[in-house]
């Protein structure tokens, strides 16, 4: 009787963790639909023939049915040629503002849940979320260990019902320069890169202050005239992209543990495992 009473709480323990992972699939799947057909749309967008893909004729199809505004079909232009000197009015300024297709993360949902895999296995004490946008991948990391000390930094900061969420209002990269070394043990920089025009610098604050998982999640895209987004530096490839987070990787000299790339939907996610013993700043 005992031994059957043991098997049957067993079995309704597994039971109800399986419940709780197919929840928590659902959810995420739910609220990063949006984002995966983003993802889709662009691919689809980006895959029609050179010159049509770059004609004023399909701009304007597009400005009219996302509502963009209609600086950016020369914007990557203009900033090419020096017109445009400050990056951050495109951010900041209505004139310029972009609506966010997908309102809670740029991160599709195979991206996440690999996040969320991570982030699981190391069981970090800190967190940084460079670019956290509208601080959803903040808010579900919470959700898995309540515990964790957690930063965001970004132009705007989000309205989360969180006080136990902190955040930075302004430059990235001036932000990053005021922090400490080693201070995150686990550092995300999400959809950001591909918007400034210091990414290096911000690449080396990156790993200057994480202490042992790196994040970057980029779109690997070409450089048409136009597009939907006020993106400056372009990936075409997942070996352009690695070879922007790793320039001065040498086999016999590693600085890195290891590192990973998962590339779902048209972006590119590199995970770097950092050592630092030989490193000294």
């Amino acid at each position: 009787m005992l031994l059957r009473d043991y098997y049957l709480q067993v079995n309704l323990r597994g039971f109800a963790k399986l419940l709780n992972i197919q929840l928590e699939l659902k959810l995420e799947f739910k609220f990063n639909l949006k984002r995966d057909c983003v993802c889709i749309a662009r691919l689809l967008i980006d895959s029609i023939p050179y010159r049509i893909r770059n004609s004023r004729l399909l701009f304007e199809i597009a400005r009219l049915l996302f509502g963009l505004p209609s600086s950016l079909f020369y914007f990557r232009e203009y900033y090419e040629n020096d017109k445009i000197k400050d990056l951050s009015v495109y951010y900041s300024s209505n004139d310029y503002s972009l609506e966010r297709l997908s309102k809670k993360t740029d991160i599709n949902s195979f991206h996440l849940r690999i996040i969320k895999n991570i982030f699981k296995s190391v069981s970090p004490f800190s967190v940084l979320d460079a670019g956290c946008g509208s601080g959803y991948l903040l808010d579900q990391l919470r959700l898995i260990k309540p515990n964790i000390n957690s930063l965001g930094i970004d132009y705007k900061i989000p309205q989360i019902n969180d006080s136990k969420i902190s955040f930075l209002e302004g430059d990235i990269l001036n932000n990053l320069k005021n922090m400490s070394n080693n201070l995150f043990e686990f550092v995300v920089c999400s959809h950001v890169i591909e918007h400034l025009n210091y990414p290096d610098e911000v690449l080396l604050e990156l790993r200057r202050v994480c202490s042992d998982v790196l994040i970057i999640i980029c779109p690997i895209e070409r450089r048409y005239k136009w597009g939907m987004n006020y993106h400056v530096n372009f990936y075409p490839t997942k070996k352009s992209f690695i070879n922007f987070c790793l320039p001065d990787f040498d086999e016999k000299n590693k600085i890195l543990e290891k590192f990973k790339y998962f590339y779902r939907l048209g972006d590119l996610m590199y995970v770097e495992y950092i050592d630092k013993n030989n490193i000294s700043f």
